[in-house]
């Protein structure tokens, strides 16, 4: 038994997750942050999760027809491959005029006496409205969140372990890798300053290409709605989120490599055949 442990340590501890506040947000055996769903399971497999900005430099092309960026947001703005819950994240959001700001990926809740707080990455589009945390953030606090393509892992346990190329994480983007905005909520946190701004990505069923290993995928918003998004009415919000998705998406399987957040470099986006063993984890 203590042998089986040693070589399993993550079937055990799922195993083990019974609590609805102990929800861990674990892919693929890597740690990505504490998440709190009310309907989850052990176990549970948690999306969007990661996701990449590898060339943020080209969001100077909207600079023209959207908002400037600020020079303290330089930090924010340099090459990530590995975007995990927690971090601070770059978000195009409405606050008299459309301005881009930070924020910390996820929503921070605290239940009770609960001596660490639950993190919420995601909200599903089909109830952001009506759910309570949500809801006043839909109607007053929609935000872009700039990116160039997310990943996803196999939904099924069993497609955890390393094996065949299917069951590998994949990387989905655009076919020419363009930036495109994922449709967010921000809130502010507990200051009243940008820098306790809190934000999470937005989730629709899987079209036909992330639907070959995932069933959900972050709601994508093309360039030319940002403006429609942030600044409609919630009922013109919510048909927006309907539409479906015209994004073309392509997909690449990349190295278990993406799993822990320490690694966030172009290595990120190889294929596990494309670089030495020892570079993997």
């Amino acid at each position: 038994m203590i042998e089986r442990f040693a070589k399993q340590p993550l079937t055990y501890f799922l195993a083990g997750v019974k609590s609805r506040n102990i929800i861990c947000g674990i892919w693929c055996g890597r740690f990505t942050g504490w998440a709190h769903l009310m309907s989850a399971k052990p176990g549970a497999i948690l999306m969007c999760g990661r996701f990449t900005l590898t060339n943020p430099k080209g969001l100077a092309a909207c600079e023209s027809w959207i908002a400037p960026l600020e020079p303290d947001l330089e930090p924010l703005l340099i090459p990530r491959y590995n975007i995990a819950p927690g971090q601070r994240v770059l978000i195009l959001r409405k606050n008299g005029t459309a301005r881009w700001t930070g924020a910390t990926w996820g929503f921070k809740l605290t239940e009770g006496a609960a001596p660490q707080p639950h993190i919420l990455i995601n909200a599903r589009m089909e109830t952001v409205s009506s759910r309570r945390t949500f809801a006043q953030s839909f109607e007053h606090g929609r935000c872009i969140i700039p990116a160039d393509g997310f990943y996803e892992w196999p939904k099924e346990p069993h497609k955890l372990r390393r094996g065949p190329r299917d069951k590998m994480p994949q990387w989905f983007a655009l076919a020419e890798q363009q930036i495109f905005g994922l449709a967010g909520l921000f809130r502010r946190g507990s200051h009243a300053d940008d820098d306790s701004a809190e934000c999470v990505v937005l989730t629709r069923p899987a079209d036909d290409v992330v639907g070959a290993i995932h069933d959900r995928m972050p709601v994508i918003i093309p360039r030319e709605q940002w403006q429609a998004y942030l600044t409609a009415s919630k009922a013109a919000a919510t048909d927006l989120l309907e539409t479906p998705t015209t994004a073309k998406l392509c997909s690449k399987p990349v190295s278990q490599r993406i799993n822990s957040v320490k690694n966030d470099d172009p290595a990120c986006l190889l294929d596990r055949g494309e670089f030495p063993p020892q570079m993997l984890f």
